[in-house]
């Protein structure tokens, strides 16, 4: 689950993150939190440093996904 890649050295959850926070414009945002609760489920490794990003940790489905909580309400788009 925590395989980097060799071009940019980022795992499957890694990517997510990334999409989410950087989404392109045809994203709907509400699908990542989703992939990132299941790579979670399924053993990827959170980094410490994702637990105490605000875009992140601020948004309820993001929290939820990347803790393994159960989500709340939540928009599934980053603040601003």
């Amino acid at each position: 689950m925590d395989r980097e890649d060799e071009s940019w050295g980022q795992t499957p959850l890694g990517w997510a993150v990334h999409g989410w926070r950087y989404p392109p414009l045809v994203a709907n945002l509400a699908d990542y939190p989703p992939v990132v609760g299941r790579l979670v489920a399924a053993g990827s490794r959170v980094r410490p440093e994702w637990r105490e990003d605000r875009r992140l940790i601020g948004d309820r489905r993001m929290r939820s996904a990347l803790l393994g909580t159960p989500s709340g309400a939540g928009s599934g788009s980053p603040p601003t």
